[in-house]
């Protein structure tokens, strides 16, 4: 008798996978506070802009500031496309000129005209 075999609901395929996990944050937080750039880079060269996104609006302030100035110039358009409006403008305030410039770049036009529209007048 054979026995039939339930398929998972969810994906388990690795690039379907949801990366982003308590132990990854944890990890990813450790190296920010530590100031461990290269290991910062090699935690978040396999999460997706998405998953950035994510974990940026789920950290404190203090920890988003100091994770995208270590993260500095990995960071790229795809991740301000992702973000949540208000978590977009503190990370637009914290870029320095030169990132932002070119994460702005790498973004879809329709995406950059939404980020204009969230700017105020003075950011622009």
């Amino acid at each position: 008798m054979q026995e039939d075999v339930m398929e998972p609901a969810y994906s388990t395929s690795h690039e379907d996978a949801y990366l982003l996990t308590q132990p990854v944050i944890s990890s990813i937080l450790e190296s920010v506070e530590k100031g461990d750039r290269d290991t910062l880079v090699a935690l978040m060269e396999p999460l997706h802009a998405a998953d950035i996104a994510d974990l940026l609006e789920q950290i404190g302030a203090n920890e988003r500031r100091d994770l995208i100035l270590l993260y500095d110039v990995e960071f790229d358009g795809e991740i301000l496309s992702e973000l949540d409006e208000s978590i977009r403008e503190d990370v637009i305030e914290i870029l320095s000129p030169s990132v932002l410039v070119e994460a702005v770049r790498e973004m879809d036009s329709d995406d950059v005209v939404d980020l204009i529209e969230d700017l105020d007048s003075d950011q622009l």
